[in-house]
């Protein structure tokens, strides 16, 4: 299987039973042609960007986490591609790996359910821009902010610097100063694009469809560094007897991400997409009762107190939440002015 042959492909996927692996999927032509590499320690983005380069003409690229679920293959999708689940299926097919099925927690790129945490922003941009991972996102921006830092000037300027700050805790993977960064930018910019005339009116729509994008990708984000937690873990205790009492302790942080959930981007997305204004009214005040919900889980589940600090993995999970929660939150208040 390209770079990877099917027997070792089969031992990562052992491990996928008990813990997530990173994935990467090179579509190169024909399924036997396709490239699949798993991994137990490296992230998916190390992965695509250490042999991206091994394919001079690519048809699509995709990688995040995968686990394994009895004959099932979930995809925790971080980099999506058009039809990658049969794309998958099709190459696991081509290679004599016949007994498993894919499935991915994300929905495909030309197969969007409009029900789903998408319907949030289906009036600002793309279904498939609504998740749009951070990394991507401050990618996309890159041409407005230039845009518009040509047109004005001291704004402009500003525009600019705030734009720096966020590619810088980009790359430096602070995950906290680029949630709080890129809510800043998307502001500045609908400002900006409001002044100009060349943009949406800086409204309640605009305010609540940036607190659903914000509130998605903020998720992602978690789910990514609880998924590097539980490998950690996984790892740490593979040798050890308790290793069954282990792994069931590590099915228990799905519950952050269970109460966690995405009804606040559907319910922000209710408040838009409102006919009525009483209908609006009691969106966001069901919007504002679910964020009450998620801070309440957070201040008062002892789980997420240690998280930060464990002594497995470094991530920032509370901290991001809390951050972005408050950032919500804030726009929530401009938004409700505008009612």
């Amino acid at each position: 299987m390209g770079a990877m042959k099917v027997d070792d492909v089969k031992k990562v996927l052992k491990v996928a039973e008990k813990a997530p692996v990173s994935f990467v999927f090179f579509l190169v032509g024909k399924a036997e042609q396709n490239v699949l590499l798993l991994d137990k320690r490296k992230a998916g983005k190390q992965l695509f960007d250490g042999h991206k380069k091994d394919f001079k003409a690519l048809k699509g690229a995709a990688y995040g986490t995968l686990t394994k679920d009895k004959v099932t293959l979930v995809l925790d999708v971080e980099k999506n591609m058009p039809g990658l689940v049969k794309q998958v299926l099709a190459t696991l097919k081509a290679n004599k790996l016949i007994d498993y099925k894919v499935e991915s927690m994300q929905p495909d790129e030309e197969e969007a359910d409009e029900d789903g945490p998408t319907q949030a922003a289906s009036d600002e941009a793309p279904a498939s821009q609504a998740a749009l991972s951070p990394e991507d996102e401050v990618k996309a921006l890159s041409a407005t902010v230039k845009d518009l830092a040509s047109r004005f000037s001291k704004e402009g300027k500003q525009l600019k610097a705030a734009y720096d700050a966020v590619a810088k805790a980009l790359k430096k993977g602070d995950v906290v100063a680029l949630g709080k960064g890129l809510t800043l930018l998307r502001r500045m910019i609908a400002a900006l694009q409001a002044r100009d005339g060349g943009g949406e009116k800086l409204d309640g729509n605009a305010l609540y469809q940036s607190a659903a994008r914000q509130w998605l990708q903020t998720r992602r984000t978690v789910d990514s560094e609880l998924r590097k937690l539980q490998g950690a873990i996984a790892r740490e205790y593979e040798a050890e007897a308790i290793k069954d009492e282990v792994l069931a302790g590590i099915r228990k942080l799905d519950r952050v991400m269970d109460v966690l959930d995405e009804s606040l981007a559907r319910k922000l997305g209710e408040v838009v997409g409102a006919k009525t204004m009483d209908e609006r009214r009691k969106a966001a005040g069901e919007a504002g009762g679910i964020v009450m919900k998620y801070k309440q889980f957070v201040d008062g589940e002892p789980l997420m107190a240690m998280l930060d600090d464990n002594p497995f993995e470094k991530v920032q999970v509370r901290a991001l939440i809390e951050s972005a929660l408050t950032d919500i939150v804030g726009n929530m208040r401009q938004a409700m002015a505008t009612l």
